[in-house]
């Protein structure tokens, strides 16, 4: 669960490769315990860090998803009104935006459909009369 606190990149790379070398970290309990009393107690973290190693090695093979390529497509709050230019805001960030021959007032829901530098270029959703949300905080 997501508790608002950032983790730099260091701090998780650490706790990736802790969690990677469990299982030789848990080798340490075969020189302290009788191997009949290490075994199952070492068992469990080796099947565990399998699994995490499979899922990480997994996820690490996936498609980068960030910046303008995972906007498009996705819908925003217009918080500036779009005459032809203004502001919309999008997942807790505030982009400048411009409609191609349209006009949006503030509090509407728009689609994003592209991008011009750092200019998102948006047009109406199909429901644009019933969506409309007013009243935003603007942070």
């Amino acid at each position: 669960m997501y508790c608002g606190v950032r983790k730099s990149r260091s701090e998780i790379a650490m706790e990736m490769m802790i969690i990677m070398f469990s299982p030789v970290f848990a080798l340490a309990l075969f020189l302290f315990l009788p191997f009949w009393t290490a075994v199952p107690i070492y068992i469990p973290i080796f099947i565990y860090g399998v699994i995490v190693n499979f899922k990480m090695m997994k996820s690490m093979k996936l498609p980068v998803r960030t910046g303008l390529e995972e906007m498009i497509g996705q819908e925003a709050v217009v918080i500036a009104d779009i005459d032809p230019e203004g502001k919309v805001r999008i997942k807790d960030e505030i982009w400048a935006s411009t409609a191609k021959g349209e006009r949006f007032e503030q509090g509407e829901i728009v689609k994003i459909v592209g991008s011009w530098g750092l200019l998102l270029v948006v047009e109406n959703t199909k429901e644009r009369s019933n969506t409309a949300i007013k009243d935003l905080p603007i942070r």
